[in-house]
């Protein structure tokens, strides 16, 4: 049984954002606590940081390492929110986007294009704070992350109406992974606090992104006729292979580590050793919860989804 779109009046919906949207709310003054920032970067959000040779290395080299990942991890905030997220919501509120929404589901896209907005320049002045109190400013960032990827790889040749498709499903799984990534970020014990507080913020307006994407694609789905059905069982495991490689991540650490002086043999083995370490792509929790907000708009109830999902190993 297909899932029907879940009714939510625009007054709900505005209500909800005039009285939590970070930034209308944000209150603590991060960039007033001086020099005070623990530069570990959370391990369990950097699976190379648990490599044993990079704990052994000397404090400096180690501290760049981290603070690097500090770096790459706000810039992807910021590649996220404007060049994937903010552009379907710009089509969505615009009616450019693959979807047919209502008038009030539509206009409400204009308030995640604020909130990304504001959320990217957080993020780009947290980082800005961290090569002041550090020293160490970021190395050359890459253009696009893995999300921006899977949408402008995936979406390259195709027709014009596969291509609003592709990008509007880019936008629902970002913020499907995304809220799940920042709630883990925010609940993080042992790191910079700020850092925290921040990612505590920046939840409080994924978590209504959450739910404006699953209505938006659940009413999409629920409208879609059999024939672009299927076409999204086509797009699906391409976008997912794409977005959860680890190929543009692999190729920064290795441009990180060779800048921190490590030998170019170590650091390849060190790649390999995280690479082999990682459990299958289809067991990673990102993808998941990827798999699991199809389910909930239903879109796992289509055959042909499920089947072409299985066909790449991207199902438990």
């Amino acid at each position: 049984m297909s899932a029907t779109p879940v009714p939510v009046a625009a007054s709900e919906m505005q209500s909800a954002w005039f009285r939590q949207a970070s930034v209308r709310t944000m209150t603590h003054a991060w960039r007033d606590v001086g020099s005070e920032f623990d530069w570990r970067f959370p391990v369990e959000m950097k699976p190379l940081l648990a490599h044993s040779a990079l704990r052994d290395l000397p404090l400096p080299v180690r501290k760049f390492i981290n603070v690097q990942a500090f770096h790459k991890y706000l810039h992807d905030v910021c590649l996220t929110e404007t060049d994937v997220v903010n552009r379907a919501s710009t089509a969505i509120a615009y009616g450019r986007s693959a979807a047919n929404l209502p008038d009030a589901m539509a206009a409400e896209a204009f308030s995640v294009i604020v909130d990304e907005a504001f959320h990217s320049y957080v993020a780009r002045l947290f980082s800005l704070h961290i090569t002041e109190v550090t020293g160490i400013g970021p190395v050359q960032m890459p253009q696009r992350n893995a999300l921006v990827s899977a949408y402008e790889d995936v979406a390259h040749g195709l027709s014009p109406r596969l291509v609003a498709m592709a990008e509007l499903l880019c936008c629902c799984l970002s913020e499907s992974t995304f809220t799940k990534e920042i709630l883990v970020a925010s609940r993080l014990e042992g790191y910079d606090p700020t850092f925290r507080s921040i990612m505590a913020d920046h939840l409080a307006d994924e978590g209504r992104h959450y739910g404006y994407f699953r209505r938006v694609l659940t009413q999409y789905w629920s409208g879609l006729p059999e024939e672009h059905r299927q076409d999204a069982a086509g797009l699906l495991p391409a976008i997912l292979k794409t977005y959860f490689a680890d190929v543009l991540d692999n190729e920064f650490d290795r441009q990180v580590l060779l800048a921190a002086d490590i030998a170019e043999p170590a650091v390849e083995t060190w790649l390999s050793d995280v690479r082999s370490s990682q459990e299958p792509v289809r067991e990673r929790p990102r993808v998941r919860n990827s798999v699991e907000f199809l389910r909930q708009c239903g879109v796992l109830d289509h055959h042909g989804v499920r089947q072409r999902l299985a066909e790449e190993n991207l199902l438990l």
